[in-house]
């Protein structure tokens, strides 16, 4: 996953000390529908659709990168045929690109949902990597 603008500013400013950001206290993640990028989460808009709470443990740092996976499982269910490409992590459960964007990327498979459809993701299946 890559890093949005904003956490990328926020990373920069806490250890440089040009300001110091408010750390999130619960994050969580958003499903997009276009490709995402570090401006724009291109957040989903199928009925039903409510981003989802995601715990990340600690970093493991091997040489040169540092890496946080999600400690539970999580699922989004919808009640309308759409396309998901793209995830993101966010530091807020409101929808429709609010809050602050922290991370995004792509699946590693488009995943194509009808209604009723579930898409689910197991503990340890998303990290965040710098390196």
């Amino acid at each position: 996953m890559g890093a949005s603008q904003y956490m990328q500013k926020a990373l920069l400013d806490w250890t440089l000390g040009g300001a110091t950001p408010t750390r999130p206290s619960l994050h969580y993640v958003g499903l997009a529908q276009g490709t995402p990028s570090s401006i724009s989460g291109s957040e989903c808009t199928i009925s039903n659709y409510a981003r989802q709470a995601v715990s990340f443990g600690p970093a493991g740092t091997p040489s040169g990168s540092a890496t946080a996976i999600n400690t539970a499982a999580f699922t989004f269910s919808v009640k309308a045929a759409g396309t998901v490409i793209g995830i993101q992590v966010w530091d807020t459960n409101l929808a429709s690109n609010s809050g602050n964007m922290l991370a995004f990327g792509l699946l590693s498979a488009t995943s194509v949902l009808a209604s009723g459809d579930t898409l689910a993701f197991a503990s340890g299946a998303l990290s965040i990597s710098l390196s």
